[in-house]
């Protein structure tokens, strides 16, 4: 599975059939500004295990855990509420990504402070 990472459509980070568990990077951005990943390559046939009861023992996926505005965590329930994940199944709001498709974080307001109180309200 592959995933190319933008930030306002410039590439930031290109995994390509990676070995890795875990990835941590740290950008400076200006705001307002938009997040996006394009996750690629997952062949469901051969990259998905499944026994003969169809239940799923092994998988590959890709999960944002964390994500920080501003030094200040983003809590993963407004996380998972703002990202917009779109699949050929539709679109989901969701950091849970495990097919092929495009998620977007969106940050549009000006500051982060901005963000986080207006985040607050909903």
């Amino acid at each position: 599975m592959n995933m190319l990472m933008y930030v306002n459509d410039e590439l930031i980070a290109d995994y390509k059939n990676t070995t890795q568990e875990t990835f941590e990077l740290s950008v400076d951005v200006v705001l307002p500004c938009r997040f996006k990943f394009i996750l690629s390559n997952k062949n469901s046939n051969t990259d998905t295990l499944v026994d003969n009861q169809g239940q799923i023992l092994a998988d590959k996926f890709i999960v944002l855990k964390q994500f920080f505005l501003a030094r200040v965590e983003i809590p993963t329930h407004k996380l998972q509420a703002t990202c917009e994940y779109t699949t050929d199944q539709g679109i989901f709001y969701d950091t849970y990504w495990g097919f092929n498709g495009q998620a977007v974080v969106d940050f549009p307001y000006s500051s982060a402070v901005e963000w986080h109180l207006r985040s607050q309200i909903k």
